[in-house]
């Protein structure tokens, strides 16, 4: 039994905040990729990580489907306002979670800016709670897989013992900008019959790749082909979640403790979603700063902002327990009196603060917090004052 089993992960080398992004990819279809995307997160989850995948496919939501899952919102969802982070993430096993991308990067440059902003919020609080997040492609040809490579910070392309595998992978990979190639790839050869045979697939794929594309592949290891993994998928239950040192699995576990070593001392490369749709934004609106932090909040420009749309922050301080009633109250205040203020056509009233009651828990602060999200049509998001009220603490 290799030594990998045992092992524990050490925290991963990412910033505070910034979780790592792993694409998994691959050249030719059924090869396996969903299956152990899904199975490597439960392992890596297993070993203390905060795991999402990112279901990539469109239309079958393919590792939904694996799981028997049917997501009722996606990240498109999330994008156009019908839904808060927290509704779209599904929990799967394991302690693993997903998320539908429900084709949003087709959608994203479509949204107004108001929207781009509230999704860039919900956005940075759903990757501060993460350790590692896999993007599961649904892409066979580089111009479908380019805009995840972009995100991400490394590659995991899964072979398998087939000719027409291995040119197809080749030709993906061939077809990479120079960027995409240059970002950390890992290999692991999937459905092999040992060791031996996975070995030499890699030597062989390998060396092509680095002789004709420049470009050195990581090896992380091989899954064996193995009939209760198939078993596993019929019956929507991983094999991850056996016990570790069930030969069924072990490999898995192998990959992960592979993969955890190759990223330590490795700093992320890629965007991630949240500088993603903060380019976006800046595209788009060169003028105005991206982050609260950066900005004034008692000087607006470039026209109002939608009047408390972002409820992330909030949310997630009320839950952390850092935002009491009365010192919500103070904020809600401050915030109508900076908007009768700068606004007074928008926020006819008294300049003075406004009287407000907050009722004690959770509950009576969101009430508080949703009706006056939806008393003003625009003016100062809650988030730009909330980050100034937390930054001068």
């Amino acid at each position: 039994m290799s030594s990998n089993l045992s092992r524990t992960l050490h925290p991963l080398t990412a910033p505070a905040g910034r979780a790592r992004y792993l694409t998994v990819c691959s050249g030719a279809d059924n090869v396996g990729r969903s299956s152990l995307c899904i199975n490597l997160a439960i392992a890596l989850a297993r070993d203390g990580k905060r795991v999402c995948i990112l279901d990539t496919d469109p239309s079958i939501s393919n590792a939904h489907h694996l799981l028997g899952i049917s997501p009722a919102y996606s990240l498109v969802s999330v994008a156009r306002g019908d839904c808060n982070m927290r509704d779209a993430i599904n929990n799967g096993p394991g302690g693993i979670m997903l998320l539908h991308d429900g084709g949003y990067r087709a959608e994203v440059e479509k949204l107004k800016e108001s929207q781009q902003r509230q999704l860039l919020h919900q956005l940075q609080a759903w990757q501060q709670q993460l350790d590692i997040v896999l993007i599961d492609t649904s892409a066979t040809d580089a111009s479908g897989l380019e805009a995840w490579i972009s995100i991400a910070d490394s590659l995991l392309m899964v072979l398998v013992p087939q000719s027409r595998s291995l040119s197809q992978s080749f030709s993906l990979l061939s077809q990479l900008s120079p960027s995409g190639k240059k970002k950390p790839m890992h290999v692991v050869v999937n459905r092999s019959s040992g060791s031996n045979q996975a070995g030499a697939i890699f030597e062989k794929f390998s060396s092509t790749v680095k002789k004709y594309l420049d470009t050195r592949l990581q090896y992380c290891g091989h899954i064996e082909s193995d009939e209760n993994i198939r078993n596993s998928v019929a019956l929507q239950y991983p094999v991850a979640l056996y016990d570790r040192e069930d030969p069924s699995c072990a490999r898995i576990f192998d990959l992960a403790a592979a993969l955890h070593d190759q990223w330590t001392g490795v700093e992320p490369v890629g965007l991630g979603l949240v500088d993603l749709v903060a380019a976006s934004i800046q595209q788009q609106r060169v003028d105005q700063p991206l982050w609260p932090e950066h900005s004034d909040t008692h000087q607006v420009t470039g026209g109002k902002a939608q009047f408390l749309q972002t409820p992330a922050l909030a949310d997630e301080l009320i839950d952390r327990g850092l935002l009491g009633p009365e010192e919500l109250k103070q904020v809600i205040e401050a915030l109508l009196a900076t908007a009768h203020h700068e606004f007074p056509a928008t926020f006819p009233g008294p300049r003075g603060k406004a009287k407000t009651r907050v009722d004690e828990g959770n509950d009576g602060q969101r009430a508080l917090l949703d009706k006056l999200r939806q008393s003003r049509p625009e003016g100062l998001t809650l988030d730009q004052l909330l980050y100034d009220h937390v930054r001068r603490k």
